[in-house]
């Protein structure tokens, strides 16, 4: 079955190919019909790809990259002044193939890091800017049907495509992430006007109702996730830009980036409207409004749809419950990010199967889980840390079954590092001294399996040697060294400017050991709620048995209190906190 799948799926595209080459610039109106059905069909082959259970994203992968190197073919030869409904079609599925290079993990990272590679060249070739207003249609006009899914096509596809590359870039220019997450929520804000002014469910299921079943199952979808997916792709750039959006997006209608308490605010609200719109969908079946067809609602890509939207729902409602307990300090608060978690728990118990079921770890919705699965064990280590209780960061482990195993940390190891580093922080509170050296060396040996992610595994190895250094495991000049050669293997790999920071962080520590003043980098200082690490740093004033580490740091207190503006982000600096190498924002780059 997957065999006969994946030739259909490439025959698709020949086809395509055929069909215009043999055309030779005569597009008679039988022609063009046959190639916009031929298309159609290729844009579907790519969402049931995407579904298919049977096939591992490295294969999906694979398959785009032979359909996108076709459409490219095709596309390098379209005579300028023919502007069919098949030109934009195949323009549409470009973007959206270029877009799915850059938005899985696979292995270890190495999709991501090809996938962007990849991505990026054809970003360079050009993305052709497509006016909606040469396509849109209003209702009543023969062709609605078609515009009205290319006009909605068109706006997510660009959405996504500016969203992933000024994410999923391994380091991205200050200039290039400010350039296309402008494009990114540019074309967000627009994609949700449109969709706010077209969502009238009867209207498109009587335009659609000739269509198979699955189809206009597929299409109201596609609008549910696309909306959903806005959640988080806002919730990714928050982090990134630690903050501070761009200038150009502080006055875009679709959130309000006054502060972060006003971010979340407007994710809050996205996240219910996303919420009435399944609502929506579902009031419409009981009232039996897709009278042609039983039940459209029970297909896999609405499992998938409603699956993606819940997790996005529970990570907005984690980060309202950490922003209150955390950066608030309303301790009174810690009932709202335990109802929190509770509902999290419940939902991963509801999908246990899968949870445990490696096909399932490697399929489209488990590669995609994975960003929202960090946040839950985020949201539980918090917990955990709050209520001096171990138990649920331990839960959540166990909830999320084989990711939390050896193949779930080969292939995913960002996730096993954002449970370490919650429970180092847990048992350094806690003065779990035997605890912690153990979770010291989990933290080094997990770096070779980051070996895409050149930062990442030089984080995991400062943050282990650094505990065991300070429980006294190993001498300072054992960690000099040693934190020395590893940075020196990874140099060519990391631009100067976060070389430079990582050099000033070995010389504070060291600073510290002698009990000398350090050099602060007080923008690190910041706590944000949509960036983990940020928050979630080992107390090492706590374990260490160097006086020197400690008298220096307290002696700093007042000092780094003045320093330190923004009082809603005062960091608790009667203990050391430095922060480890693995903040969002240090994937950008001012040069």
């Amino acid at each position: 079955m997957t065999k006969q799948f994946i030739r259909a799926f490439i025959e698709t595209y020949e086809k395509v190919s055929s069909l215009i080459t043999k055309s030779q610039g005569k597009l008679t109106e039988d022609i063009r019909t046959k190639i916009y059905d031929k298309v159609i069909e290729a844009k579907i082959f790519v969402n049931k790809l995407l579904l298919n259970e049977e096939i591992t994203v490295e294969q999906k992968i694979e398959l785009v990259e032979q359909s996108l190197q076709i459409i490219n073919n095709i596309l390098v030869n379209k005579p300028e002044a023919i502007q069919n409904l098949f030109w934009y079609e195949l323009e549409t599925i470009r973007r959206g193939n270029i877009s799915l290079l850059m938005g899985f993990w696979g292995e270890a990272g190495i999709l991501r890091v090809t996938g962007t590679a990849n991505a990026l060249a054809n970003i360079l070739m050009g993305i052709e800017p497509i006016d909606i207003n040469d396509i849109y249609v209003e209702y009543g006009h023969p062709e609605y049907l078609k515009r009205y899914s290319l006009t909605y096509n068109i706006l997510n596809q660009s959405s996504t495509l500016y969203y992933n590359a000024s994410t999923a870039l391994y380091n991205i220019s200050e200039e290039k992430f400010k350039e296309w997450t402008t494009l990114a929520i540019k074309s967000q804000a627009e994609l949700l006007q449109f969709h706010r002014k077209t969502w009238i469910i009867p209207r498109l299921y009587e335009i659609a109702k000739e269509r198979p079943p699955e189809s206009i199952s597929n299409g109201f979808a596609v609008m549910i996730q696309s909306i959903s997916q806005i959640l988080n792709c806002l919730v990714t750039l928050h982090a990134r830009c630690g903050g501070q959006w761009p200038e150009e997006i502080r006055t875009n209608p679709l959130l309000d980036s006054t502060n972060t308490k006003t971010v979340i605010d407007s994710l809050a609200k996205l996240s219910k409207e996303v919420e009435g719109y399944i609502q929506d969908l579902e009031r419409h079946q009981k009232q039996g409004t897709f009278k042609h067809h039983k039940n459209i609602l029970a297909y896999p890509v609405m499992e998938y749809t409603y699956s993606i939207s819940e997790q996005h729902q529970y990570v907005i409602e984690g980060l309202k419950a950490i922003y209150e307990l955390v950066i608030k300090g309303e301790k009174d608060t810690i009932g709202n990010l335990q109802k929190c978690n509770n509902s999290i728990l419940a939902y991963l118990q509801k999908n246990k199967e899968k949870l445990n079921d490696k096909d399932f770890m490697v399929s489209t919705l488990g590669d995609e889980s994975v960003n929202q699965f960090e946040f839950f064990l985020f949201f539980a280590a918090i917990e955990s840390i709050s209520t001096k209780n171990r138990r649920p960061l331990q839960e959540m482990k166990e909830a999320l079954g084989i990711y939390l195993q050896e193949e779930g940390r080969k292939r995913f190891p960002q996730i096993y590092a954002i449970y370490l580093v919650g429970q180092l922080t847990f048992t350094s509170n806690e003065k779990d001294h035997e605890q912690m050296e153990k979770l010291a060396e989990e933290l080094i040996c997990l770096a070779p399996l980051l070996v895409f992610q050149p930062r990442d595994s030089f984080t995991f190895l400062l943050m282990g040697h650094l505990t065991k250094m300070v429980r006294g495991k190993e001498t300072p000049e054992q960690f000099n060294l040693i934190m020395h050669n590893e940075l020196e293997k990874r140099r060519e790999f990391l631009y100067p400017e976060i070389i430079d920071d990582v050099e000033n962080y070995l010389r504070t520590v060291r600073n510290a050991i002698n009990g000398k003043k350090p050099n602060y980098a007080f923008e690190r200082a910041e706590k944000n709620p949509f960036d983990p690490y940020s928050i979630l740093i080992p107390n090492y004033t706590k374990i260490t048995k160097n006086q020197g580490f400690i008298n220096c740091i307290k002696s700093l207190v007042n000092k780094i209190r003045n320093r330190v503006a923004n009082k809603e982000s005062v960091p608790e600096w009667e203990n050391i906190r430095y922060i480890p190498f693995n903040l969002s924002t240090d994937f950008i780059f001012s040069k």
